[in-house]
């Protein structure tokens, strides 16, 4: 009985995707609603969470991160017409970036328990090491959308993944999952130049915490690619004609 309470992917990703409208439409047309930017807070942590889930589940490592890559790409372009000298990376940017290490650090993981030899292990730990340094580097280079701590996030909630590792199964639970990942959203704060507002973040990890590890019946996959550059247009249309 408790378990049907508890919020599936599909209702944290119908969360975050709400928390998302109400802090853009108090950023782009009701700037002195504070209260709208602090009930937004809650939408980078759940879908930051919600990447490193999807990183576990997906079938398909390439297709999943070239559905978030090119849909920044097209929403960058867009960004870059509106604004040609900024210099600004978007949030599916920095979550492109975010898939990309989460993949090196599987990999890494599974080659470090599974693999023979010390030069083997090295090997498997160098590509990982190599995406973070290479994710800083372009962080500190360009603006990134939530900055290079915010391409790290994602990777508390890999951390205890071991879906494909038997080993080390019994760890592999969603409680531990969401355990790490709220000490990185809790570093993610304490790192943040805008504490005032970052704390809200914070209230995304009591709905963490009894997330229920399943996806959910509707099939929601593709729900935030189509409401974050639809819910874009519509809010500046909107903004235009206010």
């Amino acid at each position: 009985m408790l378990n049907k309470v508890r919020p599936s992917g599909n209702v944290l990703k119908i969360i975050a995707c709400i928390s998302m409208l109400i802090d853009h439409a108090g950023l782009m047309l009701f700037p002195d609603l504070v209260w709208m930017r602090w009930i937004g807070r809650l939408a980078f942590p759940i879908f930051a969470f919600l990447i490193s889930e999807g990183c576990r589940y997906t079938k398909n490592k390439l297709r999943y991160f070239l559905t978030v890559f090119l849909l920044g790409v097209v929403c960058q372009i867009a960004y870059q017409v509106a604004y040609p000298t900024d210099q600004y990376f978007g949030i599916l940017i920095t979550f492109s970036i975010s898939i990309l290490l989460i993949y090196t650090l599987q990999f890494a993981k599974k080659t470090l328990i599974n693999g023979n030899g010390l030069l083997v292990k090295i090997l498997a730990v160098l590509p990982f090491v190599l995406a973070l340094v290479g994710a800083y580097y372009f962080c500190f280079q360009y603006e990134v959308d939530y900055g290079f701590m915010g391409c790290i996030l994602p990777l508390f909630g890999a951390i205890v993944d071991f879906k494909d590792i038997k080993a080390l199964e019994r760890v592999d639970k969603p409680i531990t999952r969401t355990l790490f990942f709220s000490i990185g959203l809790i570093l993610y704060y304490l790192q943040s130049t805008q504490k005032v507002l970052t704390v809200y973040a914070l209230l995304a990890i009591p709905l963490l915490l009894i997330y229920n590890g399943k996806r959910g019946r509707a099939k929601l996959k593709y729900l935030f690619y189509i409401f974050y550059p639809l819910h874009l247009l519509v809010l500046a249309g909107l903004q235009q004609i206010i």
